[in-house]
């Protein structure tokens, strides 16, 4: 056989054993576009990458403003024009035009209300019991303590005893009835389309409580970062939202100053709850209930389930408020 014979056989013999090989890479049972091809010891090899987006808040690929979703759409469309979001837009925000108030929207849901006897938790006192099922309704929370500054805008007057520590520190020295004649002034500014109320104590803890989780003090540790106490507050309450939010955005829920809720307090409140959007109202009670404690407060006070109160009239260099917004 020639050489140039023998060189083109070598040749066709090189093709045929490669051939093998590409067919298996390249024939019917080859990887799909958006498929994985198992090799052996269970490897899975992905030729090519996708990447699917999907709309804010969606669930999924096929999460779009049409078809079966139009409805949910043209809902969260209505609720925005409102300035109200949609069930799924936790910790969206909304701006008073009035005085610049920062709200926060809290998704309602259940949670056990007080406290209980593990040993997280074991700085529990009576009138924090029994723990107890609650259910709420969605609210706007105030991300902040209303301040000096949005007091005067609708009161025409400053009455804090720290009035010279700037307009951004929360305004104290209110009684829970000056509260109310801040609110009704708030309302008819708005002539009925917003209202404002104090917060219930059941959304105060729960919304605390970053939407009702196990939590002994509000966000993150260590509690310095988060609070102005008696430790670190130099005795003084200090301009709002210096420290770190909780989970949902809200600022101070411990320390800086007690704040008022619509609540009547009883040391027993807690036996007459109903589970839904609960607000104890019992008759002949001297009290109201303030929660959070202060900058004046221990750390003990600090706790998202400790109870404070004082008469309705009180006022106070470490007392003031936040309030909620209804739909």
């Amino acid at each position: 056989m020639s050489l140039q014979v023998r060189v083109l056989a070598f040749f066709i013999l090189f093709l045929i054993s490669i051939a093998g090989p590409v067919a298996a890479l390249n024939g019917p049972d080859a990887e799909s576009e958006s498929g994985d091809a198992a090799g052996d010891g269970g490897i899975k090899i992905s030729k090519k990458a996708t990447t699917v987006k999907t709309s804010p808040g969606g669930n999924g690929p096929n999460h779009s403003p049409t078809g079966g979703n139009q409805q949910n759409a043209q809902q969260s469309i209505e609720m925005a024009q409102e300035g109200k979001p949609a069930d799924d837009e936790k910790g969206d925000k909304w701006v008073d035009p009035a005085t610049g108030m920062a709200f926060v929207w809290v998704i309602g849901g259940n949670y056990k209300m007080g406290c209980h006897d593990k040993a997280l938790f074991s700085s529990c006192i009576p009138d924090e019991k029994p723990q107890h099922d609650v259910v709420l309704d969605c609210f706007w929370m105030g991300a902040h303590e209303v301040t000096q500054k949005q007091w005067a805008m609708i009161m025409n007057d400053n009455p804090s005893d720290f009035d010279d520590l700037g307009e951004n520190c929360p305004v104290e020295n209110v009684s829970w009835h000056d509260i109310q004649k801040f609110i009704k002034r708030l309302n008819d500014k708005h002539e009925g389309k917003y209202r404002f109320r104090l917060p219930t104590e059941c959304e105060w803890e729960y919304a605390c409580r970053n939407a009702g989780e196990d939590q002994k003090y509000p966000g993150a540790k260590p509690l310095d970062g988060i609070a102005w106490y008696l430790d670190n507050s130099g005795k003084h309450p200090h301009p709002v939202g210096r420290k770190k939010p909780n989970g949902l955005g809200l600022y101070d829920m411990a320390g800086n100053v007690w704040e008022w809720c619509q609540d009547v307090y009883a040391p027993d409140a807690y036996e007459f709850h109903k589970k839904h959007n609960p607000c104890f109202t019992g008759e002949g009670q001297p009290y109201r209930v303030i929660r959070g404690g202060g900058w004046y407060s221990e750390k003990k006070e600090l706790r998202t389930r400790n109870r404070g109160y004082f008469p309705p009239g009180a006022k106070y260099h470490d007392l003031g408020f936040r309030l909620v917004r209804e739909d």
